[in-house]
């Protein structure tokens, strides 16, 4: 009773099994399916509870909406899953792959953006599997991949020999077409 005169020790708590539930200061944490006992002793009087641990199971997973789908060359971002069940009992290991590691890897969700290009990043835990694309931007100083879209060009640099000075031309030709100069 509250009005007691006893005087309180402290209590002593304990779990009938510690690979399904552990206690510590009142505060039990579950750690795999199962059951346990927990125990409170104050002055040789005891108070038990049962707890019954459930598995939660993971029924899915998916990139945040925030993942990014387009990272500059010599970059990096890390990437992340969202579990659909947050506080799910199962194994949350991620496995990350690229499909081309010369244009980005990605070791534990970090990727590296090597290259231009496409690549497409996959991120697999248990049985699922989820993908996303994503693109290398080029640097300015870097060339663009040529494309079926492209117009090739090669720069062609003479020194001529004016009067004595020495003058820089540059010509572009376009790659199938001759230069009569």
């Amino acid at each position: 009773p509250l009005n007691t005169t006893d005087t309180i020790g402290a209590t002593t708590w304990s779990t009938s099994d510690a690979t399904v539930a552990t206690v510590a200061g009142g505060v039990v944490t579950a750690l795999k399916a199962g059951e346990a006992t927990i125990t409170a002793t104050i002055n040789s009087k005891t108070a038990t509870c049962e707890v019954t641990v459930t598995e939660i199971e993971l029924t899915g997973i998916s990139f945040p909406v925030s993942t990014p789908t387009a990272v500059d060359v010599g970059k990096t971002i890390t990437l992340s899953v969202v579990f659909a069940e947050i506080d799910t009992t199962d194994d949350k290991t991620i496995t990350w792959t690229s499909s081309d590691e010369t244009i980005a890897t990605v070791v534990n969700g970090v990727l590296v953006a090597k290259k231009a290009g496409v690549v497409t990043i996959t991120a697999s835990v248990l049985d699922f599997t989820i993908t996303k694309e994503i693109t290398i931007n080029a640097l300015d100083s870097e060339t663009p991949p040529v494309t079926s879209d492209s117009t090739p060009y090669i720069l062609l640099i003479c020194l001529l020999a004016i009067s004595g000075l020495l003058a820089t031309v540059i010509i572009r030709k376009k790659l199938g077409h001759s230069i009569n100069r």
